[in-house]
């Protein structure tokens, strides 16, 4: 078990750069498991950052940061990396970066450059991924009146766009798990949002 100590947490931050990609997801791992025991992660954030750009253990370090995270850890620094993460053909990756920008704003962490890439993920064919990108745009609608304007015009921007009027008009069971999903975020965004008035 990796010991909590910076220097500890210092030492594995570095074996994501080692040459073996094994030893490199095993440290990306490891530095999620200590995030959620408690671990200061900030010495490891720039390397985790780093291997989000890493094709073997790009989930690993969105897992990771998402556990730095959920513990109250500041991952600002890795937002913009987490929205191009978003992004990545894997979706695994999509759904541990969607999952990290979740606990990231549930953390406080500014997130106004996610939410354009967070709704877009509202429409992916991974239902876990859209879950996740949901749970993700209710937390970062939890911080405030102008976050909470923000996602919601996002995603009916979204739900104006060529391709969801297309699913719509379809009428495909995608179109509906897509809208039962934006149906439930915006549920739970207005009675957050009832509950602080």
């Amino acid at each position: 078990m990796l010991k909590r100590s910076p220097r500890n947490v210092a030492i594995v931050a570095e074996l994501i750069f080692d040459g073996d990609a094994t030893v490199r997801k095993g440290a990306a791992e490891a530095l999620g498991n200590a995030a959620l025991k408690g671990a200061d992660m900030a010495v490891a954030i720039p390397a985790l950052v780093n291997a989000l750009g890493d094709g073997d253990v790009r989930k690993h370090a969105a897992s990771a940061l998402g556990c730095a995270a959920r513990q109250g850890g500041d991952i600002s620094a890795a937002i913009p990396a987490l929205v191009n993460a978003l992004g990545d053909e894997n979706d695994l990756v999509r759904n541990d970066a969607a999952w990290a920008l979740g606990n990231a704003a549930n953390s406080g962490a500014g997130m106004t450059a996610a939410i354009p890439a967070l709704v877009k993920l509202l429409g992916d064919g991974d239902m876990f991924v859209r879950i996740n990108a949901g749970w993700a745009l209710e937390n970062a609608a939890n911080q405030g009146d102008r976050m909470r304007t923000l996602v919601v015009d996002e995603t009916i921007g979204f739900m104006r766009s060529g391709w969801f009027q297309a699913e719509m008009e379809r009428n495909s069971a995608r179109y509906e798990a897509i809208a039962t999903d934006i149906a439930r975020m915006l549920g739970h965004i207005r009675e957050a949002e009832k509950k602080a008035a």
